[in-house]
C-alpha cells in the first residue's frame, strides 16, 4: 500500500502536509523550503501509514511511523521526537474528518466477512435475480456467465465503482478508499476460498466494491450505494454472484442445494 499521510516537519515543529497530494516534494516546493543540505537540515520528511486495520480503528498503534534519513536525523529533531510524533499523529487524525463518519460502518463489514456462509445457498432466492443452477458451483457459474454473455456485463457494477472512485477525491481518499477495498478483498478471499473456490475472486471483487461504496456513501448517489448492497447480499444469502446486465443480477447455485422458495 503506498503511504497514506506525508508530512514534513520544520525546525519550529510546523506540521506540514497536503490533503490533495501525498508528494514530499510537493510539499516542500508549496512551502518554499529548502532542500540543500542533509546534515543539520532544516526540516524532516515523515509518513504514517496504516496497517490492515488503521483506517477503521484510528488507533496510533495500528499505524507506522515513518522517518526519511534516520540516520543523519538533524539535533533539534532528535530533542522532540517524541513531541513531534504526537504532533503528525494529530495532523493524521485530521486527515480522517471527512471520512470519519463512515470509517466504523466499513470497519464492522471487515468483521463480518469472515462469518459469511459462503456457498452453503442458506437464502431464499430474491426474485429479482437471474438464477442459474449447476451440477457444481463451477457449471453454475458458467452457466451464468452465458447467460448474460450477450449482453453488457457488470454496468451498473461498473458504474458504482467508478463513482466510488470519483468521490475519494483527494490523495487521503484515494488512500482511504485503497485501504477499504484492499481489506475487504482479502478477506473476503481468505473466507471465501475454503467454500466458493473459483467464486473466490467474484466474491473479492464484490466485498472490496461495498466497502469502498461504505466509505464514501455520503458522496455517491444513493442508486450506486444499493446496487453495491445488493451485490453483497446474494454472498451473504450463500449465492455466487457472476456479473449484472443493467442493474439485473446473474446468479448461480448448486441446484440440489439451493432454496426452492422465492423471496422477494
Amino acid at each position: 500500500m503506498c503511504e497514506y499521510f506525508s508530512c514534513v516537519i520544520t525546525r519550529d515543529l510546523k506540521v506540514l502536509w497536503d490533503a490533495n497530494d501525498s508528494s514530499h516534494e510537493k510539499v516542500i516546493k508549496d512551502n518554499k523550503l529548502k532542500d540543500d543540505k542533509l546534515i543539520n537540515r532544516d526540516f524532516v520528511r515523515l509518513e504514517m501509514t496504516p496497517g490492515k486495520c488503521g483506517f477503521f480503528t484510528q488507533a496510533e498503534k495500528d499505524w507506522k511511523y515513518k522517518v526519511d534519513e534516520e540516520g543523519t536525523l538533524p539535533l533539534w529533531y532528535r530533542k522532540n521526537k517524541d513531541k513531534i510524533k504526537k504532533l503528525v499523529w494529530k495532523e493524521c487524525q485530521t486527515s480522517f474528518k471527512p471520512y470519519k463518519g463512515n470509517l466504523k460502518a466499513a470497519g464492522k463489514f471487515l468483521l463480518e466477512l469472515p462469518k459469511i456462509k459462503w456457498r452453503d445457498f442458506h437464502g431464499k432466492i430474491d426474485a429479482s435475480w437471474h438464477v442459474s443452477f449447476g451440477v457444481n458451483i463451477s457449471a453454475a457459474r458458467a452457466a451464468a456467465g452465458a447467460a448474460a454473455w450477450d449482453a453488457a456485463w457488470d454496468a451498473a457494477g461498473d458504474a458504482a465503482w467508478d463513482a466510488a472512485g470519483d468521490a475519494a477525491g483527494d490523495a487521503a481518499g484515494d488512500a482511504a478508499w485503497d485501504a477499504a477495498g484492499d481489506a475487504a478483498r482479502d478477506a473476503a478471499w481468505a473466507a471465501a476460498w475454503a467454500a466458493a473456490w473459483d467464486a473466490a475472486g467474484d466474491a473479492a471483487r464484490d466485498a472490496a466494491l461495498f466497502a469502498r461504496c461504505l466509505l464514501v456513501k455520503d458522496k455517491i448517489a444513493k442508486k450506486h450505494f444499493e446496487h453495491a448492497k445488493k451485490r453483497m447480499a446474494v454472498w451473504k444469502a450463500g449465492y455466487g454472484l457472476r456479473c449484472d446486465v443493467n442493474g439485473k443480477l446473474y446468479v448461480y447455485a448448486v441446484k440440489k442445494q439451493a432454496k426452492k422458495d422465492v423471496g422477494g
